[in-house]
């Protein structure tokens, strides 16, 4: 059974979204670390193989000075070690000076081509260093004083080839290292966007299946009322079903804004004017509201001036939404503060309602969030408010938040920053 759960779980793993994303960059990078690594091994073979080459060259332009000037006898008798050789061969293939370490053998290598002054080649015969020693070796015809002559001179490759090899060992060394540690951030980043976006699907779809179930009640409760007048219209009210289906149709198309709104904020398209807003005037408008349209005491005795900057009708829904809310549940009384502090804004809205459960506070403001039946369905309320609420608040720079309960009921904390005072005009000229 565990040797069953463990192939499943790996099916499941390398099957996966995550490890075929992972798979494929790091196969990505790997090829560009391969392809960087070949090129850096080949610049670094080039550079040192130019520079024993232009040695070579140098030795063999010195060499051939001399020679040119008729110092043929010994031009090469000194210089050379077992790093490299110099070699002058007459035309006819007798030797006819060398280095002291090939002294006495016949000539290293072939002349150039016929048409061609020079060659250079790298060869491993010759007959000094290391069995298979590499050499850089340079083939020039030369003018003497007694004609023509060709010239060998030959570099050592060791040193180059030992760096090469040391740079070669090195990334051999370093990139499985690096794969991994590329494998594991890009693991690491493809995990985390992939949870958001998992995140993501699922907040939609709960929110569609939400806003689908939300939509479908007061819409079934429309048609329950219709079907039931038209099986029975003897025993119909035509008044009490058009109320009813007048609740229910105001209660949908309150559904159906919030919805909307919400859309247009996920999309970016809900604009936001930066208008000077007497938030007091806002609140007292609204508190004469609940009480026309309640028996409930309203308090707005501690409600003074504040001015914040921001879009006045988003912020009346603000206020509107808070209200409500609080009208709902509130058993009689509901208390509003407003003023300054400091460099903000704090507005309160405190009712003697059932209240919030501390456990339950932080998820309050999410989408279709509901604490219990006493602030539930049953009671009017969609869920949408309090998250539209803090969006409009988030919006505007500020914060909402459950501030503690003061005996009974729930109290909601909003704060703004503090809105820029307009200067008074001057006075007209007498």
């Amino acid at each position: 059974m565990a040797a069953n759960a463990s192939r499943s779980r790996l099916r499941r793993l390398f099957g996966s979204v995550r490890f075929r994303i992972t798979a494929v960059a790091t196969g990505v990078v790997a090829l560009v670390l391969v392809g960087t690594a070949v090129w850096s091994v080949g610049t670094q073979r080039r550079a040192l193989t130019n520079v024993i080459d232009d040695r070579v060259e140098q030795r063999a332009d010195d060499i051939t000075a001399r020679v040119s000037g008729g110092t043929i006898e010994d031009p090469l008798a000194r210089e050379y070690d077992d790093d490299g050789l110099a070699q002058l061969v007459a035309a006819g293939g007798d030797v006819v000076a060398a280095s002291p370490n090939i002294a006495g053998d016949p000539a290293v290598a072939e002349p150039p081509p016929p048409g061609r002054r020079a060659r250079v080649t790298t060869v491993d015969n010759l007959p000094l260093g290391d069995p298979g020693a590499e050499f850089r070796l340079l083939a020039r015809r030369i003018e003497g004083p007694d004609g023509r002559y060709v010239l060998y001179v030959a570099g050592e490759l060791d040193d180059a080839n030992e760096s090469v090899a040391v740079l070669r060992r090195n990334l051999s060394v370093a990139f499985p290292g690096v794969l991994v540690v590329v494998a594991a951030i890009i693991w690491f980043v493809v995990d985390r966007s992939l949870r958001r976006v998992e995140a993501a699907h699922q907040r939609q779809q709960r929110f569609v299946a939400d806003a689908s179930h939300e939509l479908r009640t007061p819409l079934t409760s429309i048609r329950s009322e219709l079907e039931v007048d038209l099986a029975h219209p003897q025993q119909r009210d035509l008044g009490a079903t058009q109320r009813s289906v007048l609740e229910e149709t105001v209660r949908l198309q309150r559904l159906v804004d919030d919805l909307l709104y919400l859309a247009r904020s996920d999309a970016g398209a809900a604009g936001l004017r930066h208008d000077s807003v007497d938030l007091d005037e806002i609140v007292l408008e609204e508190a004469r509201t609940v009480r026309a349209r309640r028996d409930l005491e309203v308090d707005t005795t501690a409600v003074s001036g504040a001015q914040v900057t921001g879009d006045g009708d988003q912020l009346g829904r603000v206020v509107r939404n808070l209200l409500d809310n609080a009208e709902r549940h509130a058993c009689s009384r509901v208390t509003i503060t407003l003023g300054e502090d400091g460099a903000g804004v704090a507005f309160v809205v405190a009712d003697d309602g059932p209240g919030i459960p501390a456990d339950q506070a932080a998820g309050i403001f999410e989408r279709f969030a509901r604490v219990d039946e006493a602030r539930g369905r049953a009671e009017g309320g969609s869920g949408l408010g309090l998250a539209i609420t803090r969006d409009i608040v988030s919006r505007h720079g500020g914060t909402i938040t459950v501030g503690p309960n003061h005996g009974t009921g729930a109290r909601f904390v909003v704060r703004l920053p503090l809105g820029h005072r307009s200067e008074s005009p001057p006075d007209p000229p007498e």
